[in-house]
């Protein structure tokens, strides 16, 4: 195998790295290098068997056998779990009390054994994973305090954690913690670390992030320090200093997010360390929320270490613990450097050490300047993580015995860039079966506050239709839906989403966003609507799918052909004009008239939803309808207590939300949600700031959902404004990130832009929203989600219209929701595209703009005669292959 290496590393002697390294306690490590602890996810998982739970396989034993080989001063095991709960990831060893045998003994201390075969010391990595355990494994893990978790790593979401007691400190953690640590010692290893970095339950306690406590636990860092040092004596009490074995910690050199541990916190830590003769401690850094393994500036790249200048401040602290440093060293010359510059006394190796597990020997024998250089980017966690644990399951395969001594047998050669492709391609496959999994429940449902769970985490976003009944003087025959509402839905009903919203169905006769629109409104009640709307949520839920009535008020966005004098929070017009139709003069509604007009209404519409068998209702509080105008600075004007101060502009939403649990409890499942700008792109309009506010009120108020969404008729936002923007997809994706962390108990929605697999899974397991919201895309293919949960597809259709043009985008898609709800499912022989344009193939692009310009002159006309257009362009195109 012909490895690839960092074309400009120094050649430079390696002596130095060979030198040993010395503890407090008597024990010398024969070398500088620490082979790092790298989650391997290969153990035994099996909860109900506590015998049988956390053991080590062959794979781990195997792995070993291959680092045992390396040339290593000491060797780290991966993450060791204390608690059999609290997990990091289902996979993890486990030591515990309650699962202990003669077969979990002999196994550890078989793993001992392969880690010393070439004199490394063998140190196990203890770990309690706190908060950061998954929800599956456990929805209310132990923690510092009640702080929850919103980063999904590896496509996961986390429980609400419990606040331990002072008592189940010692019980839950302390001893376990100790219990660990004598096994560790009985079965042959050398010493212990404890985790006390990367967000794991000790680091829960250090950080003021997740440590909110108010006892002797909490507040000063003294105190959130404190139960690492109760741990630290309670194990010294039962295996003395003198025996020669080692306790060391990973601890965070800092954090880099706001409220964090910061640097000068790390030293005061680490102060407290050394006077406390802790035998080592390796620095490391950042937490899940915020992941640091990556080059964040230059000159980090060009030092390489990735923690290096805060470890050059801390390190002056110690004087007889070692020092290791981990994370991001590659070439022998950064290694010798940082030793020289005396910013460490160790160099910790994590992922270099997969590709090749005899790095050190290579060092030391002075064959290799470098570790191997991969053709991956370097600062996506993601991809060098996934290959790193691919590679260590290769290791696994067999012992270095049965591979015939070659320590490399096996391994991909990640420096080989067709290799790196083909596993390229593999990761998009794996992405992709993650989402087949997560929908599917194997690795969690979206479960609501209110009780209603959703089947997976696709949300069929809100498209209105304009295709019901347009009869205004006639209450009851106005605003029903149509046999194409109901045949659309029968498509969308039989696409496995998790859950459906309806097009946006008015709360008011007269303020609607389109001839066209579906109405709830008491006047117009009767038999008819209620069999119909009955009728529409029976067809949103055939295959599991959970219906949603989005419920809406056009105010000010009201078409001035529909009603020149629309409500709203005040006078301010909306310029401008839609489908060549302006709008009306916008009468401000009274204190009074907000009540009956507005609150009274949607109250109104959401029982009828509840009685007509729908799941839950969405407020459409977003892209400047009613609610948006009352929260918009824009829009609203008031100066009475629904105006002013954001309190005040978001009342209106509360009581309705209110009003609305008043009549249908959270105790009946009936969901609430609410679609809400995460920006508006305007001057003085609604920021992101703002939006967070609200957010966070939203989630102290119970709202079962929030979809998050951006824009206004004014300033659309439905396409990418930055080349940023369009790499990621999601439109409002920088936004979401920024407010998703308000969030507890509230699942996120996001809507708007996605068109891959990749960037869906990427979204979810960057932590910036739970659910994906699918549009456009699924006009033109009304079972996306089941083609993607089904691994056939790893995209949408990519359509030759031009896709940062809203309007033509918006009334191609009219036209294929047109074109669906001409037939039932049923009639197409369940082929959910049948009869819909295939807008990929740039001739039926060509043949629908010219249909639009005649469409175009249509709709001007009737504009020209103050007449309301109802309905959509009606096209015949490519019909689409099933």
């Amino acid at each position: 195998m012909s490895l690839r290496r960092f074309p400009n590393a120094v050649n430079i002697s390696s002596e130095i790295l060979g030198q040993q390294l010395k503890f407090r306690n008597g024990r010398v490590s024969h070398n500088r290098f620490l082979k790092a602890a790298l989650t391997e996810i290969l153990s035994t998982y099996a909860p109900q068997e506590p015998k049988k739970h956390g053991l080590p396989t062959d794979t781990i034993l195997n792995i070993y056998d291959k680092w045992g080989n390396g040339k290593f001063g000491m060797i780290l095991t991966s993450n060791v779990l204390v608690d059999p709960t609290n997990l990091e990831a289902a996979g993890n060893a486990i030591i515990f009390k309650e699962g202990d045998s003669h077969e979990r003994r002999a196994l550890f201390s078989h793993w001992a054994k392969l880690m010393k075969q070439d004199g490394a010391l063998a140190v196990m990595q203890l770990s309690h994973a706190g908060r950061q355990t998954p929800e599956l494994v456990n929805p209310t893990p132990w923690s510092a305090s009640d702080i929850q978790l919103v980063s999904a790593a590896r496509f996961t979401t986390y429980g609400k954690p419990k606040p331990l007691t002072t008592e189940q400190v010692k019980t839950e953690v302390v001893d376990r913690f100790v219990y660990a640590a004598k096994y560790a010692y009985e079965c042959g290893f050398d010493g212990i670390q404890l985790h006390g970095a990367h967000g794991y339950l000790l680091s829960q306690f250090t950080s003021p992030t997740t440590n909110k406590r108010t006892d002797k636990y909490g507040g000063s860092l003294e105190n959130r320090q404190r139960v690492i040092i109760e741990i630290f004596d309670a194990i010294r009490a039962e295996i003395p200093a003198s025996t020669g074995f080692l306790i060391g910690i990973k601890a965070n050199s800092v954090e880099f997010q706001a409220e964090g541990t910061t640097l000068e916190q790390a030293k005061e830590m680490c102060r407290v360390y050394e006077s406390k003769e802790f035998d080592f401690v390796e620095l490391s850094g950042g937490t899940y929320e915020k992941l640091a393994f990556c080059y964040e500036r230059e000159s980090t790249r060009k030092r390489e270490a990735f923690f290096l200048e805060f470890a050059e401040q801390i390190r002056p602290v110690f004087n007889k613990t070692v020092v290791y440093l981990t994370g991001g060293f590659r070439t022998v010359f950064a290694m010798v450097d940082a030793i020289n510059n005396n910013a460490t006394q160790g160099i910790g190796l994590g992922r270099p050490i997969t590709a090749e597990p005899d790095l050190p020997k290579k060092i030391l024998e002075g064959s290799v300047n470098s570790a191997v250089q991969d053709g991956f980017n370097q600062n996506d966690m993601a991809a060098t993580a996934m290959a790193s644990g691919s590679q260590m399951e290769q290791m696994g395969r067999n012992s270095l015995n049965d591979a015939g001594r070659n320590i490399m047998d096996q391994i991909s050669d990640f420096s080989n860039d067709e290799t790196v492709q083909r596993f390229g391609q593999a990761l998009v496959d794996h992405l992709v079966q993650a989402g087949i999994d997560i929908a599917d429940g194997k690795r969690e449902q979206l479960k609501f506050r209110s009780g209603k769970t959703a089947q997976n985490r696709f949300l069929k976003a809100a498209l209105t239709e304009r295709v019901s009944t347009y009869d205004p003087e006639n209450p009851k025959k106005h605003g029903l839906p149509t046999n194409f509402i109901l045949n659309l839905y029968d498509k969308w009903g039989h696409g496995k989403f998790g859950t459906i919203l309806t097009g946006n169905v008015l709360v008011d006769p007269t303020n609607l966003e389109s001839a066209g629109n579906a109405i709830i409104f008491k006047e117009g009640d009767g038999e008819e609507r209620r069999a119909l709307f009955s009728q529409w949520a029976k067809n949103m839920k055939q295959d599991g799918a959970l219906a949603v009535v989005q419920l809406s008020h056009g105010g000010r966005q009201t078409p001035i052909t529909v009603e020149p004098n629309p409500w709203s929070a005040s006078d301010v017009k909306l310029t401008g004009e839609r489908r060549f139709t302006p709008f009306g003069q916008p009468v401000p509604l009274s204190v009074e008239q907000i009540k009956t007009q507005v609150i009274d209404r949607f109250v109104y519409a959401a029982k009828f939803a509840y009685e007509t068998g729908f799941d839950g209702v969405e407020l459409h509080g977003a892209h400047g309808y009613l609610l948006a105008q009352f929260t918009s600075p824009t829009t609203n004007k008031r100066t009475d207590q629904y105006g002013g101060s954001i309190e005040n502009r978001q009342r209106i939403i509360l009581e309705i939300y209110d009003a609305i649990r008043a009549e249908i409890p959270a105790s009946t499942g009936f969901l609430v949600g609410i679609k809400t700008n995460s920006v508006e792109f305007q001057e003085q309009g609604t920021t992101v700031d703002d939006a967070k506010e609200m957010c966070q009120v939203y989630e102290d108020k119970g709202f079962d959902f929030v979809e998050l969404s951006g824009g206004t008729y004014e300033k659309l936002a439905f396409h990418h404004m930055r080349d940023s923007t369009r790499n990621r997809e999601a439109f409002f994706l920088e936004f979401a990130e920024k407010i998703r962390p308000v969030f507890k108990n509230t699942v996120v929605y996001l809507t708007g832009g996605f068109r891959t697999v990749k960037a869906m899974v990427e979204a979810i397991q960057n932590g910036a929203t739970q659910g994906i919201g699918l549009g456009r895309p699924i006009t033109a293919e009304p079972d996306l989600p089941k083609k993607i949960l089904e691994g056939s597809v790893a995209s949408s259709i990519k359509n030759a219209l031009d896709e940062n043009d809203f309007g033509i985008t918006n009334l191609a898609s009219n036209t294929q929701m047109q074109q669906m709800g001409r037939t039932s499912y049923q009639q197409t022989e369940q082929k959910p595209t049948h009869g819909i344009s295939d807008f990929s193939d740039e001739e039926t692009v060509n043949r629908y703009k010219e249909a639009l310009k005649e469409y175009t002159v249509f709709m001007k006309t009737l504009a020209s005669q103050n007449k309301p257009i109802h309905g959509v362009l009606v096209f015949e195109g490519i019909q689409q292959q099933a």
